[in-house]
């Protein structure tokens, strides 16, 4: 599921029922279940962190004809609103919080009447009445863009370190402000300002050696400062959360595992939109004409020659990898996305342009030697 219509404006008769969007999910997950497709897991962008997709889960409504133990689980990014950086940098610091924990997100019973009756007496309610849904939070590093893969306690050890830096260095530059703005009084005998950490010019012009040594401590500082807080941030990017719908019977104390697997499966699969994009915005794009015949030769031509690509990438991987077999299956795995982190370690692949230049120059080689000959 990705970038659907939320249907923030609904008529009067839709307010009392399910979203437009999810009937469309239970009608997906039906079909599927009529074509013999065992769904595990039903994946989102973060515009689905939502209380009701979630609730629908637990309850089993995504798809009721589903067999108990094979309802379809939700996944999707977790969304924050401006907590985000006090909720990741508070959970980097607390080395007691798992990798996997349970979280909760609040429904309304106001306006989402649909569900009132089946959330009563199995979700708890918070003091402001609304019901309490639970979800699994699986925190991951380094998954999106990032070269390299460090566990979560290597992270959690650098953010304690980074956190220590940012207190000490916080305390030393007001010191370093209160030294300055005293030694400016002495000397100056007026209104005294502190340093501008702005972009605009420092000062160049001082009483003596003593109050610019004071002013040059302050900067000093606060650029060791902010190198701390720019790594703070840096930090903070390689951490994501993802929510995952709680099922009966989940213990993610007990068995964190599965739930992390469910997280890496959501990173390697959702690179498959981008390949979308590139068949219908690239791809069908180039291929486009006033005259069908053409249209249908030129869309023929184009999948043999990128089943061609495939086939010859594949026979490169096969012969640099002869003796590594654990690198050639993850390879040839059935999910083409998963071997996009393979691909991008070989660097004697042939490339789309590359292959498509050496086609090129066998058919016009071929078509030499037959008029020579």
């Amino acid at each position: 599921m990705g970038i659907k219509h939320r249907d923030y404006r609904l008529i009067d008769s839709e307010k009392k029922g399910l979203r437009p969007w999810l009937l469309d999910v239970k009608a997906k997950a039906k079909m599927a279940r009529e074509l013999g497709i065992d769904q595990v897991l039903i994946e989102g962008d973060r515009a689905y962190f939502n209380a009701e997709i979630f609730a629908s889960a637990y309850l089993g409504l995504i798809d009721p004809g589903a067999r108990p133990c094979h309802l379809p689980r939700v996944i999707v990014p977790r969304k924050f609103t401006r907590e985000k950086e006090d909720f990741k940098w508070t959970y980097l610091l607390d080395n007691s919080k798992p990798q996997v924990f349970i979280d909760h997100i609040n429904l309304s019973p106001y306006t989402h009447p649909a569900l009132k009756q089946a959330c009563d007496g199995i979700f708890k309610k918070s003091s402001s009445g609304q019901f309490q849904i639970p979800y699994i939070c699986v925190a991951m590093v380094d998954e999106y863009g990032a070269k390299k893969k460090r566990t979560l306690d290597e992270v959690r050890a650098r953010a304690r370190v980074v956190h220590d830096h940012i207190e000490e260095d916080s305390r030393n530059l007001e010191d370093a402000i209160k030294a300055y703005i005293a030694i400016n009084k002495a000397v100056n005998k007026g209104n005294v300002k502190e340093p501008s950490f702005g972009r605009g010019a420092r000062r160049k012009k001082f009483a003596d050696e003593k109050e610019r040594r004071a002013y040059d401590a302050c900067f000093k500082v606060h650029d060791r400062l902010e190198r701390w807080k720019k790594e703070r941030g840096t930090l903070l990017k390689t951490l994501m959360f993802f929510a995952i719908s709680f099922m009966h019977g989940d213990d993610p104390v007990t068995n964190p595992s599965n739930f992390i697997d469910f997280a890496k499966d959501y990173h390697e699969r959702w690179g498959i939109e981008n390949g979308f994009r590139d068949v219908k915005a690239r791809f069908l794009s180039k291929g486009r004409s006033r005259h069908p015949c053409m249209r249908q030769f030129r869309l023929v031509i184009g999948m043999m020659l990128y089943n061609r690509w495939e086939v010859e990438r594949k026979r490169t991987v096969r012969a640099i990898s002869r003796d590594d077999t654990e690198a050639a299956l993850a390879f040839f795995e059935t999910r083409a996305w998963l071997r996009r982190k393979h691909e991008k370690e070989c660097h004697h692949l042939p490339t789309a342009v590359g292959f498509l230049v050496r086609n090129w120059c066998e058919g016009i080689l071929s078509i030499l030697k037959a008029q020579i000959m």
